[in-house]
């Protein structure tokens, strides 16, 4: 088997076992609550596939899944309450004078993008450490602040699964089969080479293909 061939076998491998776990992402995020900890199973899975190490992929989001859900969830429902505050301050700037408005509304947008950015590394910080949530909260912050271009890259991807639909909602069935195969396990994907590099940058991982999603920080 000459060289070629073997990188295209390894890149079909790779695109079958994302689109494996896209769909089992998206099965157990029907739930709606579960979102999080499904999250932390998708990038336990992504971060073992990054370092060429992944096994059997069903029993270790099973496992990510199930090894994070208390804290994922917990997460995920502080996010939602944190959104949602935001978002009702934001409806009640309309009732404020123009200038005031104006002033509060910019204010709360910037907390609302600097709360996107935040999620964008919790959930795969958590998947790849044993972390206190007090302590994840913390490093995520200093990192979000830190690696600012890196994490508005991350934000890009998670948005990128969904922009499509929002601008152009007339070719939502052309855009489903991506969505439902590959969009959320793509951009995880990406995002988890870019976690990487920060990772490895900041010192928590020495070489991410000799570490383990669990490794502590």
């Amino acid at each position: 088997m000459d060289n070629r061939t073997s990188k295209l076998l390894s890149i079909t491998n790779k695109i079958g076992k994302l689109c494996f776990l896209n769909l089992l992402y998206i099965l157990f995020c029907i739930p709606v609550i579960t979102i999080g900890a499904a999250q932390t199973a998708l990038y336990t899975c992504i971060f073992l596939v990054i370092d060429n190490n992944d096994g059997y992929l069903f029993q270790t989001f099973l496992s990510g899944f199930r090894e994070n859900f208390r804290q994922s969830t917990f997460l995920w429902s502080v996010l939602c309450l944190l959104y949602a505050f935001l978002g009702l301050d934001m409806y009640w700037t309309k009732f404020l004078p123009d200038q005031t408005a104006l002033t509060v509304s910019s204010i709360l947008l910037i907390l609302i993008l600097y709360l996107y950015f935040l999620s964008c590394h919790l959930f795969a910080f958590l998947a790849r450490f044993h972390i206190k949530t007090r302590f994840l909260f913390r490093s995520c912050l200093i990192l979000t602040a830190k690696y600012l271009f890196l994490t508005f890259l991350l934000a890009m991807m998670n948005a990128a699964v969904f922009l499509p639909l929002i601008l152009r909602p007339s070719l939502f069935l052309s855009f489903l089969p991506a969505i439902v195969f590959l969009g959320f396990s793509c951009a995880a994907y990406v995002n988890g080479r870019i976690l990487n590099h920060i990772f490895i940058k900041e010192g928590l991982i020495d070489n991410p293909k000799k570490e383990t999603p669990h490794d502590r920080a």
